[in-house]
């Protein structure tokens, strides 16, 4: 029997902030893979939340919602969203 789980539906970087926040409940809400397209940190939170949501992980739901809403106020009006 394998030890291996597959989380094929998820988007890897999202995967790997959740189990970051698993091990230090924090993550880094900015994109850390350079070969990809960049994503402001309100998309990474959001995004967080969703797969949090979906793997019923509460803690890192409110964690999530912390973080959006603490770059809300300086974001919201900005043209790189």
């Amino acid at each position: 029997m394998s030890q291996e789980i597959f989380l094929e539906e998820d988007e890897p970087l999202i995967v790997a902030k959740m189990v970051d926040f698993l091990y230090s409940l924090d993550y880094d809400d900015h994109r850390q893979d350079e070969t990809a397209v960049e994503e402001p940190p309100l998309v990474i939170n959001a995004k967080v939340y969703i797969i949090a949501d979906k793997y019923n992980i509460k803690s890192l739901k409110e964690w999530a919602v912390t973080k959006y809403i603490e770059l809300l106020p300086a974001t919201w009006n900005s043209t790189s969203l």
